[in-house]
């Protein structure tokens, strides 16, 4: 078999889909325009949700239809459980209790943890190896790199938007390059 015809091939079996379980259901989409309606269309609502907003929500840039969105998350997951004995995921991902407006805490925590151990060897190398030795602007540049990488995943894992995703991607992508 040619090597496109192989590619081809294997690439049929995977399944494509714009969705996860739990947000293709109705339960979830009925409870995201229940809440929508209810607490962010008129602007007294919004203005009342805006209120039992926490600080850190506010600083991580929750909106109240993502409010909605994780609340009817949750609803669904409760839902999901009592009938089908499953917890779905949601855009491709599994459901994470958010803690002060941090979105995925463990995920973030330990980005910082490789942001920091990165940091630290880059400083220990700066200061041990002298710029003068073959390849030591190159292991800068890499672990910059590095640095940049483990800033946009903590960045994504706090909070999930297209824009941060992308960056978390394409980051960790350009380490390999």
């Amino acid at each position: 078999m040619s090597w496109p015809a192989s590619v081809f091939a294997v690439l049929s079996l995977v399944s494509s889909s714009s969705a996860s379980w739990g947000d293709q259901s109705s339960f979830y989409i009925m409870c995201g325009r229940s809440c929508w309606k209810l607490n962010c269309q008129a602007e007294e609502s919004l203005q009342a949700w805006r209120e039992t907003q926490s600080r850190s929500e506010r600083m991580f840039g929750w909106e109240c239809m993502d409010d909605c969105r994780y609340n009817c998350m949750w609803e669904t997951v409760e839902e999901m459980e009592m009938r089908h004995g499953q917890v779905p995921q949601f855009h491709g991902k599994w459901p994470f209790v958010r803690v002060f407006g941090v979105q995925e805490p463990a995920s973030t925590i330990f980005s910082l943890l490789n942001l920091c151990s990165n940091l630290y060897m880059l400083n220990w190398f700066i200061k041990t190896i002298p710029s003068t030795t073959p390849m030591f602007s190159v292991w800068v540049l890499y672990s910059l790199t590095a640095v940049n990488a483990w800033v946009w995943s903590t960045v994504f894992h706090t909070r999930d938007t297209n824009f941060t995703e992308m960056m978390d991607y394409f980051c960790a992508f350009s380490t390999v390059l």
